[in-house]
């Protein structure tokens, strides 16, 4: 039972340090891009996120609910 505890605990430390890790590999941002610095940046301060499908979508408008929920994540409210 002790070690069961112990692997538990194991469990629950490592997802939350991997939770903390952004791994922003966007499929639509290469490497060669001009954007890619800021993006991987800004992606890594977790301001920007992406879409569910793992694109970022670098050249598609921004809808105001975006940009509300950017400037919120920015200001850290």
């Amino acid at each position: 039972m002790k070690n069961l505890k112990k692997v538990l605990a194991l469990v629950v430390a490592l997802t939350m340090v991997l939770g903390t890790v952004s791994f922003a590999a966007f499929t639509d941002v290469a490497e060669d891009s001009n954007v890619y610095t800021a993006v991987q940046t800004l992606s890594s301060l977790s301001i920007l996120n992406g879409y569910e499908d793992g694109s970022f979508g670098p050249e598609k408008d921004i809808t105001r609910a975006e940009f509300c929920a950017v400037v919120c994540r920015a200001l850290g409210l």
